[in-house]
């Protein structure tokens, strides 16, 4: 039984060394593996190597330097060497690799059958022949090799360019198909203001119908909540920021349409807004504003007394009026939650309130909204003069 042939593999690529490996471990061959020519000759000196196969484009000394150095080494000249490449592939490539003293040329990628056929007549042809004489002439060597390394650097600046375009054209596909998306949710959003629009519309008239002041109420409430929501696709429409909510523009109009809607003088109330930097999506924005619109009219509704908070052109501004105050605070929390404070200095709540069994469907949607569609919790904090709603989600 002869002794096992020695293969070294020259490589940048380590799944074609690992893949090159298993194939000639496989086959009986012993295999040495190398990253460059640099390392290569290296590994040259150390082992006694019957066959090199290696690639051409590699850092440090690529394979076309590394075939003249080992052919001009008279240690290492008689080494049968193989070129296997996919970048350096057309005919004037083969012909300047074989003129180095190369024994075959292999185009990546091959059938792993061709790949050990080459090699078995490579190593026949080497013991049974004296290999080939390499250029001597060192000025002709260096000038084709500049050769094709030029050519091969013209080559990639022109794919590099085809590429360039190609990602300038994936670009803009990609910049129409957003607009037309934004356009599409904008559209959506229009839409959808539209329609509660015109269901509050229909709400309206009803109720001119309707002489019962519950039923009445009953309508102007489910209006107020349908407005909540139109304010926010409204909101939205108009919007640079398809994504995001501007909620300090959400409370101001919201407010401003409920003191209307109520008949109450934004004059007889002080109302503070305190809004910080906050993120909403419309997930969660338009639940959050069902709950600001909910929280806000029971504090116009029922927080003070209604003469003295109407609008009333006969009224003078002479007369004192009592301070009544609105606050409403949205502020970052603790583990990237959010803090939304609705608080008055009204009458109160009654004690024995509890939010989840409550008669009053406002406050029931407060509870039902924060905890299910919000993932957050309620606190009606009975501590101070008023009422004060705390309600923490993320």
């Amino acid at each position: 039984m002869g002794r096992k042939r020695k293969i070294l593999i020259v490589d940048d690529d380590k799944g074609i060394l690992n893949l090159l490996d298993t194939l000639l471990s496989k086959s009986g061959y012993e295999v040495v593996s190398a990253g460059n020519g640099v390392e290569a000759l290296e590994k040259l000196r150390k082992n006694s190597i019957d066959l090199i196969i290696s690639d051409i484009l590699m850092p440090e000394m690529d394979g076309f330097q590394f075939c003249r150095e080992c052919k001009m080494d008279d240690s290492l000249k008689r080494i049968p060497i193989i070129f296997f490449s996919s970048s350096y592939t057309d005919e004037k490539d083969q012909e300047f690799a074989m003129s180095l003293g190369a024994a075959k040329f292999l185009v990546k990628p091959s059938k792993l059958d061709v790949i050990l056929d080459t090699l078995k007549t490579v190593i026949e042809e080497c013991d049974n022949s004296a290999p080939e004489r390499p250029m001597d002439d060192e000025e002709v060597y260096l000038a084709e090799y500049n050769k094709r390394l030029v050519g091969k650097l013209e080559e990639k600046v022109l794919d590099l360019g085809k590429e360039i375009d190609e990602r300038k054209s994936a670009q803009e596909k990609i910049k129409a198909s957003l607009k037309e998306k934004e356009t599409l949710l904008m559209e959506i959003h229009h839409r959808v203001r539209n329609n509660l629009q015109v269901i509050s519309s229909l709400l309206l008239l009803h109720t001119r119908y309707l002489k019962d002041e519950q039923s009445i109420k009953v309508f102007k409430n489910a209006q107020d909540r349908i407005q909540s929501m139109a304010i926010i696709h409204e909101i939205l429409y108009e919007s640079s920021h398809m994504s995001n909510i501007d909620f300090v523009q959400f409370t101001q109009t919201l407010t401003d349409r409920l003191f209307n809607s109520y008949g109450i003088d934004p004059a007889k109330i002080s109302l503070k807004i305190n809004i910080k930097d906050i993120s909403l999506k419309i997930e969660q924005a338009v639940p959050l504003g069902l709950l600001v619109n909910e929280l806000f009219s029971n504090s116009l509704e029922h927080a003070f007394p209604f003469d003295k908070i109407r609008t009333d052109p006969s009224d003078s501004d002479e007369v004192k009026q009592e301070e009544y105050k609105i606050r409403m605070s949205l502020t970052p929390a603790p583990d990237n939650k959010v803090e939304l404070l609705v608080c008055d200095n009204g009458v109160g709540m009654p004690k024995d309130l509890d939010l989840r069994t409550t008669d009053s469907l406002g406050l029931s949607l407060v509870n039902i909204i924060a905890e299910n569609q919000l993932k957050g919790e309620v606190v009606l904090d009975r501590s101070v003069k008023g009422t004060k709603f705390q309600i923490i989600f993320g």
